[in-house]
């Protein structure tokens, strides 16, 4: 996707919506909700295979340093528990908790 819109996700709550050319770099695929259940299970089922871990981690290993990772998530790791009772994250929570 890109690091631009990514920060203009992360950072500024944009929405992706489907029919947005940048939404084929961030989903694979787009179904009607009454399908939804169908697509779910066969993407579960496309998963379910022993070369799928392995495939996964070497491409996650050729993009990216095993070291250069760790340090990413021990560095995300301590900056969501920081956030973690801040009053933005706390309206947030409370806000979708409301619509459920």
């Amino acid at each position: 996707m890109g690091a631009r819109t990514s920060r203009q996700i992360v950072l500024w709550g944009r929405r992706i919506w489907a029919t947005e050319p940048d939404a084929r770099l961030f989903v694979d695929e787009v179904v009607d909700a009454a399908d939804m259940d169908q697509a779910v299970a066969m993407a579960a089922e496309r998963l379910d295979s022993a070369a799928v871990v392995t495939n996964r981690r070497m491409l996650r290993l050729s993009e990216e340093p095993l070291d250069a990772f760790r340090a990413y998530m021990a560095q995300f790791a301590v900056q969501q528990a920081l956030r973690l009772y801040s009053e933005d994250v706390i309206g947030k929570v409370t806000r979708f908790s409301r619509r459920v």
